[in-house]
């Protein structure tokens, strides 16, 4: 498949400011990209003030938070987080992002970001984006391929579904354990999981959470 290289239009269900209820933590957020910035705050109850900002109010006033002191280490777990947890959450988006197939998605933009996407600006052309955004974006469309075909459930006296998720793609081959609470709501509790882009011989990460905003319990990489 061609390459998906703007998200807007009939792909806009792909950017972060796609309008649609995230549920995270006793907060609901209007679009993934309130809740992406509402971490930032380092005090729990100062994400309350994401909750009805519209995707370009939350993206500015993130700006202006006191920043938690390990937010540049997890920006990234983060945000495949809850873009996994919007996409498990909303079937319909969920289907339409299966419906790319192996199409690769970069999120091209104008407004000189490179780290989460690529710039096709003219001052950006010598510069080759990250796109974080993206290949975060084809990472969960993997999982989810994977949740599709494998996985185990198996219900709990208290109506808690615990769930064993099998992911043979060959990017991120691995196994994840996740919790469903009867208000559909999901954590993942631990992982093993072998990442490519890491160092060679320590590609096999596995971790265990008490909570997905927090490190690991235990976390470690095996030769």
């Amino acid at each position: 498949m061609k390459p998906i290289t703007q998200f807007k239009d009939k792909y806009y269900f792909l950017s972060n400011f796609f309008p649609r209820l995230i549920k995270d933590d006793d907060f609901t957020f209007q679009c993934v990209e309130s809740a992406f910035q509402s971490l930032k705050c380092k005090e729990k109850e100062d994400r309350s003030a994401f909750q009805m900002l519209p995707a370009a109010e939350a993206k500015k006033k993130g700006r202006t938070v006191k920043l938690h002191p390990d937010w540049e280490d997890n920006k990234l777990r983060y945000m495949y987080l809850l873009v996994l947890l919007k996409f498990q959450s909303h079937p319909d988006l969920r289907d339409q992002l299966l419906s790319t197939g192996d199409a690769e998605l970069i999120e091209g933009n104008t407004w000189h970001d490179n780290y989460w996407g690529n710039c096709e600006c003219s001052r950006c052309q010598s510069i080759e984006g990250q796109n974080h955004l993206g290949k975060i974006l084809m990472r969960v469309r993997n999982n989810l391929h994977a949740e599709k075909n494998e996985e185990l459930r198996v219900l709990l006296p208290d109506g808690t579904t615990l769930v064993a998720h099998a992911n043979r793609t060959a990017e991120y081959p691995g196994i994840s354990i996740s919790l469903i609470y009867p208000d559909g709501i999901e954590d993942q509790v631990c992982y093993a999981e072998y990442n490519k882009d890491t160092p060679e011989g320590k590609e096999l990460h596995v971790g265990a959470f008490c909570s997905w905003r927090e490190d690991p319990v235990y976390h470690d990489c095996f030769n």
